[in-house]
């Protein structure tokens, strides 16, 4: 079976396999080489929109960085975000390692972790276009997802449930699928 693989750096293993060749496309007729060649602009395309939705997929080393970041939120002060914002509590902070446990596991990056306004901590994924998606785990124990995007669309769901494998597939489902369209 022929395989076409790339490396890149966000992405940990191929997504697409072309179809069986029988026989060298080359020496075969004008129509088989145009059946193959048109499968293989297929799998281009799928691959490059694969690589341009594919920000949150992630290698483990891309999370060490995120650790320290989630870790770096013990330091914030009341007003962090020059209003009155609350700090993220050790609690939030704990259930929020947690979840990026989860998404190491699944090898499912966010962009960026920052503390959430509301108090607590804010998991952001962007996709290239305007879809934009967002895990907050709340210092009162709410957790939710948040799927909008710069046109003013949005859903929330509140996640409910613990850390654990099963609710933390439910939890990035629907994350992944809306990012890639």
């Amino acid at each position: 079976m022929a395989t076409l693989a790339y490396s890149h750096p966000s992405l940990s293993r191929p997504q697409t396999v072309l179809p069986e060749q029988e026989r060298d496309p080359r020496a075969s007729e004008p129509s088989d080489v145009a059946s193959y060649l048109s499968r293989l602009r297929a799998y281009m395309q799928y691959s490059i929109q694969e690589l341009l939705c594919s920000q949150a997929k992630a290698l483990d080393v891309d999370f060490a960085p995120l650790e320290k970041q989630l870790e770096g939120l013990n330091t914030l002060q009341v007003g962090w975000d020059g209003y009155d914002a609350p700090t993220p509590s050790s609690q939030a902070i704990h259930d929020a390692q947690d979840v990026l446990r989860g998404m190491h596991k699944k090898l499912i990056r966010p962009q960026w972790i920052s503390a959430a306004a509301d108090g607590g901590v804010a998991f952001s994924f962007a996709a290239p276009d305007k879809r934009r998606a967002q895990i907050e785990v709340l210092n009162n124990g709410e957790k939710f997802v948040h799927l909008y995007d710069l046109d003013g669309n949005s859903h929330t769901e509140e996640w409910q449930g613990d850390l654990k494998d099963q609710s933390f597939n439910i939890l990035l489902e629907p994350i992944i699928h809306y990012l890639q369209g």
